[in-house]
């Protein structure tokens, strides 16, 4: 019966259109099926797709193999034996080494085979095109930078007769734009040893804030408009959490990447935000849960894993994806403790027709399998409301200031962090009870470089809308917000009206980053004026807002949903104040010492018992 009701939720997951792309999204169903001569009612709901990111996978870089992927017995069997439906696939590769003839026949021949087996399986794909944030040069056509479409900028844009051959397959959705808005940011620093300084997809690095976004919206448009000219989608896999909203309003698929290293409010009221906010673009959010972090990779625990998983679930991701399938670190020092003795990540390949799955593996299989579609979801993430809405302009400033990465908003070497920019960081601080440093938003921080990975972090529920809210929904609710933080570099008049009109509707308040007053404004009280969100005034105001310390809190819908806190990596999840997951038995080493103390420290979770 479970493995019918996993077959019928495919099905469904393929029967409505998003966008202008192939890829099909179920919203709600209700089954009833005739068992033994009885009705069976099956909740309504919304499962998610699940999948698997193949980033570095073994059978690829081994050359004991020499094939890809889908040609390996062992290969097909474990994503059998995990649940997998789709691939978030770095296999497939544009042949450089010959003619153009040559190149073309060659990828050509891959792309067909791909296509066959994924319509044997029933699988879906998307190709992830990752290789040009390292590579610096292929010649596709000899003579010709395949990675360099533009003179002077470096991104990847697939020729017109492989995109042609993509297209003849129902199997593949689309490309996904893995890490992307990194690549604006650093200006292509990864490529070539990290020793790269070139404008990647659009080049705004010698361009001020509002014409760098301006430019980002443009290019953006552009790629998926001849993206879509083939019947593929476009999505974004993103590192920092701060230019979703650009991606949204120009119709991307969003995936943002929870674990890494971030920290797990942050992303999701992000990409919930825009999501929201740009739903009539056609965009659509997808979560992946990925295991690399500063400590290394695996750097999380098997049960931070767990709780990435739940947490997807919970937001309402049309889709769900774990990075990654089998890459084995050669760094044996560098993982979590969790992997220690480890080889591979969710599975490990022993020879073209052996595997073993690893307790990552047994994780992800026990939600594929085993949670996934017997807990359908009332909602979708379009449902998302908040109590907190942050309103500013997507400037990219996440905390680059005094980290190893460059720090260009946006891509430009003519614009940096600033006190205003970065006054978001202390309203992050105070929602999650100063569990988020104020310096920045991710583990790369200076703040927070030291601090050992987990996942829990207590939060309101929050949602994070730009600068053109009021531009795209004069008339906007803000998604019930009660209180509004106005902050960043600019806000549009449009907007500004938005606010007031919301606030003078349902009595909610708004604190305003003083350097963003217009000309002629008169507060009344709704409205807090201050030179930064540090005043006390801001406390007395939010705390009443606030969460207890084991919560991070979401609303959706009519409905409230709570990830409870049992200890740093794990939660047990509540809809509407009843429990919806299981508190299963574990052997992970979570957050804790042999000693008892919590794990504060990065190398602590390198440590074994």
């Amino acid at each position: 019966m479970i493995e019918l009701m996993k077959s019928i939720q495919h099905m469904k997951s393929k029967c409505t259109a998003a966008g202008d792309t192939k890829l099909k999204i179920g919203k709600v169903f209700i089954l009833c099926l005739m068992v033994g001569g009885s009705v069976l009612a099956v909740p309504a709901g919304h499962v998610p797709d699940i999948g698997v990111d193949t980033a570095g996978i073994y059978l690829f870089r081994n050359k004991e193999y020499n094939a890809m992927g889908w040609e390996i017995p062992a290969f097909g069997s474990a994503l059998d034996d995990l649940g997998v439906e789709f691939l978030m696939d770095h296999y497939l590769h544009i042949h450089g080494s010959g003619s153009h003839a040559e190149n073309f026949k060659n990828t050509a021949t891959d792309i067909q085979t791909l296509a066959a087996w994924l319509k044997s399986t029933g699988r879906e794909y998307i190709w992830n095109v990752e290789d040009p944030n390292f590579v610096e040069t292929l010649e596709y056509i000899p003579g010709q930078n395949l990675y360099e479409p533009e003179p002077g900028q470096h991104y990847f844009k697939a020729p017109e007769e492989l995109m042609r051959e993509l297209q003849k397959s129902s199997g593949i959705l689309g490309l996904c734009y893995d890490e992307m808005e990194h690549m604006l940011l650093s200006n292509s620093r990864f490529m070539n040893g990290s020793i790269g300084d070139v404008p990647a997809w659009a080049d705004t690095s010698e361009l001020k804030l509002s014409d760098a976004y301006d430019l980002a919206i443009e290019k953006l448009i552009e790629l998926k408009a001849y993206n879509n000219r083939f019947g593929q989608m476009c999505m974004v896999e993103t590192v920092w959490p701060v230019m979703y909203h650009l991606f949204a309003r120009t119709g991307w698929t969003l995936s943002p990447k929870i674990l890494k290293e971030g920290w797990t409010p942050v992303p999701l009221a992000m990409a919930l935000g825009a999501a929201v906010q740009y739903e009539q673009t056609g965009c659509d959010l997808w979560v992946t849960p990925d295991l690399w972090s500063n400590v290394g990779y695996p750097g999380h625990s098997t049960e931070e894993l767990r709780s990435a998983l739940l947490a997807a679930h919970w937001v309402g991701a049309s889709r769900v994806y774990v990075e990654n399938l089998d890459w084995d670190n050669p760094e044996k020092d560098k993982h979590h403790r969790d992997a220690h003795g480890m080889q591979g990540s969710l599975v490990f390949f022993e020879g073209a027709d052996k595997y073993r799955v690893t307790p990552y593996g047994e994780v992800f299989k026990w939600y594929a399998k085993d949670y996934r579609t017997q807990n359908p979801v009332p909602y979708t993430w379009r449902d998302a409301r908040c109590k907190i809405a942050i309103v500013r302009f997507p400037d990219s400033c996440w905390g680059a200031r005094g980290s190893f990465f460059r720090d260009r908003l946006l891509g430009s070497k003519i614009e940096s962090s600033t006190p205003t920019t970065e006054a978001w960081f202390s309203i992050w601080h105070q929602l999650t009870l100063g569990t988020i440093p104020d310096s920045g938003l991710s583990f790369h921080s200076k703040d927070a470089q030291h601090l050992a990975p987990r996942f829990f972090c207590p939060a309101p529920p929050t949602l994070v809308f730009d600068h053109r809210v009021g531009n795209e929904h004069p008339d906007f609710d803000f998604r019930g917000a009660e209180l509004l933080f106005l902050t960043g570099t600019e806000l549009t008049r449009e907007t500004l009206i938005t606010v007031n009109r919301h606030l003078q509707q349902t009595g909610a308040k708004a604190i305003l980053l003083k350097s963003l007053v217009p000309d002629g404004f008169k507060p009344n009280a709704n409205w807090l004026v201050v030179d930064s969100f540090d005043d006390p005034a801001v406390q007395e105001v939010l705390s009443p807002i606030l969460p207890p310390e084991d919560e991070m809190q979401f609303l959706f819908g009519e409905h409230e949903v709570v990830f409870k806190k049992i200890n740093r990596d794990r939660i047990q999840v509540f809809l509407d104040g009843k429990a919806v997951s299981p508190v299963i038995e574990s052997s992970s080493q979570t957050s804790l010492g042999a000693d008892g103390a919590e794990l504060l420290r990065c190398e602590d979770c390198l440590k074994q018992k």
